[in-house]
């Protein structure tokens, strides 16, 4: 589209209302800031201007123009004081201009502005206004860290061979031990993320060729299964539906089929946050104890330790792999595995190579861990959350977890209304209690809604693999509490509406009389 006469009548026609002044004279205009303004494809074009945000190139990639009858208004006060405009100086220059950089608020006495915002690139959707107050983080990991574990982590850098560390140390290991629930297993821990945790779990567990079973369960069992690969594992996949879980009874038959016992381990993701489903890691072990299988159990616990049920003595997991940044309200920094006694065994013929994640190597350390420099810090933040978590009570604090994933279930249900968004989990009893992910209607793009949310300074999860731009996450775990779920299902739903995303208005309120109900 090109600048002129021609361009302008529409924009009139579409934008000029009684008793606003006229819109500013397109002639001239880059070709990007008249389409913008002509179509609507600008994103809230006053909040934008009042930023400085805007220079003409970069006008086509923003989004829809709200108010552009507020920013015409500004630009003809701003052409109409003394000293500016065709009366009195050279004035502000006009949209065709080169320079031209629109801009509100307060100004000089010689027309310049007073703290303008320096022009910032932006991509399709990104809103310029600053956002206030404290953000709503609603990620599924990593997740909000409570203000006296933020404090903790601060703890001045100590000697981790020396007497006070060892203390801390010894005290994590025995806190860490009670929210996997075992006695008997053995801590290994790891400076990394849960990524790290697995890989160590792999190459001390298992030698080349050797063969597991993986429960297919979203893209994290996929993400598994491909590291498995590279290590030098086959890998036997249990197929599954990705909106329903795992196949139990494929994993029997998988199971009964290998009378040679060449499968050495079962791997699952018990809580996959990618679909928003957990996987019944009872059902797994009954599956192992009704065909005699020796395999070894191994579960991927990352996003459910802290924040919902698991037990690994009581469900015969022979390793769990765990990680800082979720339930365990910490930065990320390092992992661990819990290993029983069948995990060391199988440890001892291993053959897989290895050298940072040796168990072998750790064990010969005092802390019995790490291999390298320990992360003093996050022991002190660590030693923190167990207390947070222990002074709640483990009990109470899964049972937290469900009021508040079964609140935000209850709203997703209610917009689903209208062809509105679904929860992704198709299986209730499957339903994850930290994280839901939610299908968009077809033809919505879900990374669109979660920039209006981040406009308002609410953090959802993106869409993972082929999930990307279907779903978006809304993480409810770890630090949280009732009014932080309601202000982030609140952001959302408007952002639904601001899209144009079909949906049952209301789901806040199916939620808060969900929360109501379950206080009573």
């Amino acid at each position: 589209m090109t600048g002129g006469p021609g361009a302008a009548g529409p924009l009139r026609a579409r934008y000029d209302r009684p008793g606003l002044p006229p819109l500013p004279d397109l002639g001239g205009a880059p070709p990007g800031i008249e389409a913008a303004l002509v179509t609507g494809k600008a994103a809230r074009f006053d909040r934008l201007a009042g930023l400085g945000a805007l220079r003409g190139p970069e006008v086509p990639a923003l989004g829809d123009v709200k108010h552009v009858e507020e920013f015409a208004a500004r630009q003809a006060r701003q052409r109409a004081r003394p000293g500016r405009g065709a009366g009195g100086g050279a004035g502000p220059p006009s949209l065709g201009q080169p320079g031209w950089l629109p801009f509100s608020g307060e100004t000089g006495r010689d027309g310049g502005m007073k703290g303008a915002a320096a022009a910032v690139p932006l991509a399709r959707g990104d809103c310029a206004m600053t956002p206030r107050g404290r953000h709503f983080y609603a990620h599924p990991g990593p997740t909000n860290i409570p203000d006296s574990v933020l404090h903790a982590v601060g703890h001045p850098t100590v000697d981790f061979n020396g007497a006070e560390f060892l203390a801390v140390y010894d005290a994590c290991v025995a806190g860490l031990k009670r929210v996997v629930g075992t006695e008997a297993g053995h801590i290994f821990m790891y400076t990394g993320s849960g990524h790290a945790a697995w890989e160590a779990t792999l190459t001390n567990l298992l030698s080349p060729g050797d063969r597991v079973l993986m429960l297919e369960s979203g893209v994290f069992s996929s993400m598994w299964t491909a590291m498995a690969r590279d290590l030098g594992i086959e890998v036997q996949m249990v197929p599954g539906d990705w909106r329903r879980g795992p196949d139990h009874a494929a994993l029997r038959d998988a199971l009964a089929a290998d009378a040679a016992h060449a499968i050495k381990a079962v791997c699952a993701v018990h809580n996959e946050t990618s679909t928003g489903i957990t996987v019944s890691l009872p059902r797994v072990r009954a599956a192992l104890d009704e065909t005699g299988h020796p395999a070894l159990l191994l579960a991927d616990t990352i996003s459910g330790l802290g924040s919902i049920d698991f037990r690994f003595d009581a469900w015969g997991i022979d390793a769990a792999v765990c990680g800082s940044q979720k339930g365990l309200m910490l930065p990320v920094g390092f992992a661990f595995t819990a290993a029983s006694a069948r995990a060391l065994a199988a440890h001892a013929t291993a053959k897989l190579p290895r050298h940072y994640f040796d168990w072998t190597i750790m064990q010969g350390r005092r802390q019995k861990s790490f291999v390298g420099t320990i992360p003093t810090n996050l022991f002190y933040g660590l030693r923190e959350a167990l207390r947070l978590l222990e002074e709640e009570g483990l009990p109470n604090v899964f049972a937290r977890h469900h009021r508040l994933a079964e609140a935000v279930r209850r709203c997703v249900r209610h917009w689903s209304g209208n062809n509105g968004p679904q929860v992704y989990c198709l299986s209730p009893e499957a339903a994850s209690d930290s994280v839901t992910a939610v299908l968009m209607p077809e033809g919505h793009d879900a990374e669109a809604v979660r920039h209006r949310a981040l406009a308002m300074n609410v953090g959802l999860g993106t869409g993972l693999g082929p999930l990307q731009g279907k779903v978006f996450r809304i993480g409810h775990l770890g630090d949280l509490n009732e009014p932080m779920v309601l202000g982030t299902l609140a952001a959302t739903e408007i952002a639904l509406g601001q899209q144009g995303v079909p949906h049952m208005p209301g789901g806040v309120s199916a939620a808060m009389a969900w929360l109501a109900e379950d206080a009573a």
